[in-house]
C-alpha cells in the first residue's frame, strides 16, 4: 500500500476532515463512490466495474445483543442497499454471553457469511493467519471502497498489518483506552460514604452494600472478571497490553525504553498476583454472586435493574447506563468516577473495532461495496448506527443528537455496530454527563505526552497455534476462577495454572513473541 503508506505521518493519528457532502448514488448517476452505475441498460448493471445485476442477500455478524428494533431498522437500511447494490442484508448477532466460543466455529463451519465484526480483542490474529479472512489490499481498496481509501487515515490500516498484510477494514474513529464506574449515588449517601476517588474507596462503597443490601450485589460479575481486571490490574499499575495475545503479555509503563525484555507474561508478574489476591478478599467478602462463573446476566444490565450497585465498562457504556437509570429510577442517583486518577491510558487504536469480510464468501465485491457505504455515506452510517430518524434518534445542530421515543429499542451504536464508527459521522449526545466529558478530556490532555512503542504491533500465532489454543483451554480451566476470587488458595492454583502452562508450550510462545517484537522494534 505504498500510497497509504505516503499519506502517514510518523507518530501522529491523522483525521482527514470533508466539506463536502456525502449523497447516496442513485441507479442511473455517476455514484458517489466514484464508479458509474450503468442501470439503464437492461441486461447489465454495474457499480465501480462489479457486475451488481444479480440480486444478491449478504450475511453478516456482529457481537452483541440484538437490539429490539433491529429488524426494523434494517428493513429500512435494505430499501438503501436494493437501490444501490441490487442486494439485502442480513444480520445475525453472537451474544456477549457466548461470542468466544462461537465466533471461532462460526468462520469455521462452512456456513456462509460475507461479512463479521473483529478487532484485536475480537479474533482478528487469530483468524487472519488462519486464511479466514480477505486480504486488503491497495488496489481493492481503490475499485471497491473509494470513499474508504479517499477518507480514511492509511495508518489505520498500517496498524492492521500482521507479517506485512492487513485483512480487515479498521473503523475511522480512534478514541482513549479506559474504564471508569458508575455506582449507585443514593447508597453512598445512605452509608456516608465519601465520594469514590480511588479503589479503596470503591471497596468501602461495595462493604456496605454487602453488608446491608439484600437482593443487591455491589458487583455483579458474569462468567469472568474482565472489567473489574481493568481499573483493578491494568490501570492500577499501568501496564500496557499487546495486541493480538489475549491480553497475556503486556509491560508496565515507564518513562524509560520499552523493548522484549520489559514485555512480560502477565501471570509471573507480581502485580498480578497482588491483583488476585485483592479479588479473592473482594470475592469473600461477598462483592459478587459465588455462582458469577455461571451468571449469564451481563453487569449493565444487572446494574440497570437494580440487582448490582455499580458497573465497570468504557467511558461510553458507563455514561449510557448512567442516563438510562436518570430515566428509569432518578432516586438512585447515578454517580461516574475515575478510580485511577494519573494511570496511564493508551491511545486507542484503529484497529479497536472493524469488519473483515469472510474469505469464503461468494459475495466478495458486494460485500466491500457494501461496508464502504456503511462507514462513509451518511444516510447509510445514521441509519446503521442511530436507527430511525424521528423514532429512535433526533439531530440537534449539525454535531449532537438527542434520544427520540423509541431509542431504547435501538441503542446508539445499534447493537454491535462499532465495527463502521467513522470520526466524521459521529455525534455528541445533548444529554452527555458532564462528568463525562470531563473525564474524557483530562484523558485526552494527556495521552500525548505518554509513548508506546508497540501500540501498532500485533502478534502472528501462526508458528504457534497449537500452543495458543492449548493455554487458551487452560485459561478457561483456571484464570477466570482466579480473576473471580473464587479459588480457596491462589497461589497454589496459579502455580498449578503456569506449570500446566509450560506443559503446553508457553515457552515456545515466548521465544516467538520476543523474535516478533525486536522484529517490530528494528523496522519500525
Amino acid at each position: 500500500m505504498k500510497n497509504l503508506i505516503k499519506r502517514l505521518v510518523p507518530g501522529i493519528f491523522i483525521v482527514l476532515f470533508l466539506v463536502t457532502t456525502i449523497t447516496g448514488c442513485t441507479q442511473k448517476t455517476t455514484s458517489n463512490d466514484g464508479g458509474t452505475s450503468n442501470s439503464d441498460t437492461a441486461s447489465t448493471r454495474t457499480v465501480n466495474g462489479v457486475d451488481i445485476s444479480k440480486f444478491t442477500e449478504l450475511k453478516m455478524y456482529l457481537i452483541g445483543d440484538k437490539p429490539t428494533d433491529a429488524d426494523m431498522v434494517y428493513q429500512e437500511l435494505n430499501k438503501l442497499i436494493e437501490r444501490d447494490l441490487n442486494a439485502k442484508l442480513n444480520v445475525d448477532f453472537l451474544a456477549f454471553s457466548d461470542y468466544t466460543q462461537k465466533y471461532p466455529l462460526v468462520l469455521a463451519s462452512g456456513e456462509d457469511v460475507d461479512l463479521i465484526y473483529t478487532s484485536t480483542w475480537c479474533f482478528y490474529a487469530q483468524e487472519a493467519t488462519k486464511g479466514a479472512f480477505v486480504e486488503i489490499t491497495e488496489d481493492l481498496l481503490k475499485k471497491y471502497m473509494p470513499m474508504t481509501y479517499e477518507k480514511q487515515p492509511g495508518v489505520s490500516f498500517e496498524q492492521g498489518k500482521i507479517n506485512g498484510k492487513t485483512y480487515f477494514v479498521p473503523n475511522n474513529l480512534a478514541g482513549i483506552a479506559g474504564s471508569v464506574v458508575v455506582i449507585r449515588g443514593d447508597l453512598r449517601e445512605k452509608y456516608n460514604i465519601p465520594q469514590i476517588k480511588t479503589l479503596d474507596d470503591l471497596k468501602m462503597y461495595y462493604e456496605a452494600v454487602a453488608k446491608n443490601e439484600k437482593g443487591i450485589f455491589p458487583y455483579a460479575a458474569s462468567q469472568n472478571n474482565n472489567e473489574m481486571k481493568v481499573i483493578a490490574f491494568y490501570q492500577k499499575y499501568d501496564v500496557v497490553r499487546l495486541n493480538g495475545v489475549n491480553d497475556d503479555y503486556a509491560y508496565i509503563y515507564t518513562e524509560g525504553d520499552v523493548n522484549a525484555d520489559t514485555v512480560k507474561w502477565i501471570y509471573d508478574m507480581p502485580e498480578y498476583l497482588e491483583f488476585l489476591k485483592e479479588m479473592k478478599a473482594w470475592a469473600d467478602m461477598g462483592f459478587w454472586s459465588k455462582n458469577a462463573i455461571a451468571n449469564s446476566t451481563q453487569p449493565r444490565d444487572a446494574f440497570e435493574n437494580g440487582t448490582s450497585a455499580s458497573l465497570v465498562w468504557n467511558l461510553g457504556t458507563v455514561g449510557n447506563s448512567a442516563r438510562k437509570v436518570n430515566q428509569s429510577n432518578p432516586d438512585w442517583k447515578p454517580e461516574i468516577y475515575d478510580v485511577n486518577p494519573g494511570a496511564v491510558h493508551t491511545k486507542g487504536l484503529y484497529t479497536g473495532d472493524g469488519m473483515a469480510v469472510v474469505a469464503t464468501s461468494k459475495n466478495i465485491e458486494r460485500s466491500f461495496l457494501l461496508l464502504d457505504r456503511l462507514k462513509f455515506d451518511q444516510e447509510y452510517y445514521e441509519l446503521f448506527r442511530f436507527g430511525i430518524k424521528g423514532k429512535h434518534w433526533e439531530a440537534v445542530g449539525a454535531d449532537m443528537w438527542r434520544p427520540a421515543a423509541d431509542q431504547n429499542n435501538y441503542p446508539f451504536g445499534g447493537g454491535g455496530t462499532w465495527g463502521v464508527k467513522n470520526e466524521l459521522f459521529e455525534k455528541r449526545r445533548e444529554d452527555e454527563l458532564p462528568v463525562e466529558r470531563a473525564i474524557y478530556e483530562d484523558w485526552k490532555s494527556k495521552v500525548d505526552n505518554w509513548k508506546f512503542p508497540y501500540e501498532g504491533f500485533i502478534f502472528d500465532d501462526s508458528k504457534v497455534k497449537n500452543e495458543v489454543a492449548a493455554l487458551n483451554s487452560l485459561k478457561a480451566k483456571y484464570i477466570y476462577l482466579l480473576e473471580l476470587g473464587l479459588v480457596d488458595d491462589v497461589e497454589k492454583t496459579l502455580a498449578e495454572f503456569k506449570a500446566e502452562a509450560i506443559k503446553a508450550g508457553k515457552e515456545k510462545i515466548d521465544a516467538e513473541l520476543r523474535r516478533q517484537l525486536e522484529d517490530y522494534l528494528k523496522n519500525r
